[in-house]
């Protein structure tokens, strides 16, 4: 595999110096078997049919040098050039949430020579929470409920968290503790938990692990391999362990269970497409490390990682990522 050429869709709207989508650029960028890198992102006005699934529609983007965040300028729409997607060997989807289903399910069928990383129909099958029904061997126990009732007679058994199907960056997430209902620090009567139910109707149902000092770790997988491991820690008022939401991080390393749940889930994963995927373990009672979350959108904690490490993480991922498209592609 050689001279491919490689499309990034992306949106910058809430990029910051963190965001890996400029370290896996730039890794892309200086990559051999690459002859050409292009972005094009859902931030533009003129771009928004496209991303809502209209894949007839002109998509407009541009081929950046590889600079850092600091120094990058995401020019206006008049410098933007019509691109054609279907003449692109593969296509990088860095897209935060969320996106409409139809975006993914027309993206794919719309161009079926295409390798997509992660694989469009992958991203919908495995990027639900509902999809962590599938290794409860891995995880505390669960369940998926479909009303605020199922959910009140499961916290009579146990201290659960409640998350949206759907939901991203830690939000919507409800607790039930000692019958009290909490929606991050907010404490209100579990009574009122209709208000805060999901409204799409299902919800998953985790028993709450209390033992914050642990850490929420944070492990990426590129190609079946990992790649790194974080703990983050939740900030001192809160039971959320988000960055986002002013929780903080350190590198770690995986643990033997934790390299166990890689290989497991790559084993489910890499057949669906999602060649490039985050997982989330906490402590239960006894230290052992439990699967609490499975990421396959816009993957984060690259860059943090690549600093406080001083590794070429974003260089490792794209190694991995091309070395499974060389075997697509081949």
């Amino acid at each position: 595999m050689d001279n491919v050429s490689l499309l990034i869709l992306t949106d910058h709207r809430t990029h910051s110096e963190h965001n890996s989508f400029y370290g896996l650029f730039r890794a892309f960028y200086r990559h051999p078997k690459l002859n050409n890198v292009t972005v094009a992102s859902r931030q533009y006005a003129k771009n928004a049919p496209f991303f809502k699934g209209e894949m007839q529609a002109p998509l407009y983007g541009f081929s950046p040098a590889p600079l850092p965040f600091s120094d990058w300028k995401w020019p206006p729409h008049k410098k933007l050039q019509v691109l054609s997607v279907d003449s692109f060997d593969i296509v990088f989807l860095r897209l935060p949430e969320p996106s409409p289903d139809v975006f993914f399910t027309q993206l794919e069928s719309s161009f079926p020579n295409v390798l997509f990383i992660n694989r469009p129909s992958g991203i919908l099958k495995t990027g639900s929470k509902a999809y962590l029904t599938h290794f409860p061997n891995l995880c505390p126990p669960l369940r998926l409920l479909h009303s605020p009732k199922e959910a009140l007679d499961l916290s009579q058994e146990m201290d659960i968290v409640l998350k949206p199907l759907r939901n991203y960056g830690g939000k919507g997430i409800l607790k039930i503790e000692k019958n009290q209902l909490f929606l991050g620090n907010q404490k209100y009567d579990v009574s009122e938990i209709d208000q805060f139910w999901d409204s799409r109707g299902s919800m998953l149902a985790m028993k709450y692990l209390p033992f914050l000092k642990a850490g929420d770790k944070r492990t990426v997988v590129a190609n079946g391999q990992i790649q790194f491991s974080t703990v983050r820690y939740p900030p001192a008022d809160s039971w959320i362990c988000n960055v986002a939401q002013g929780g903080r991080s350190e590198m770690s390393a995986p643990s033997p269970e934790e390299t166990d749940m890689a290989t497991q889930l790559a084993e489910k994963l890499l057949p669906e497409g999602i060649v490039l995927f985050g997982f989330d373990t906490l402590a239960d009672e006894k230290g052992t490390r439990k699967l609490s979350e499975i990421n396959v959108q816009s993957i984060g904690g690259i860059i943090p990682a690549e600093l406080e490490s001083g590794k070429p993480i974003s260089d490792d991922i794209v190694s991995q990522l091309l070395n499974y498209a060389s075997e697509q592609l081949s």
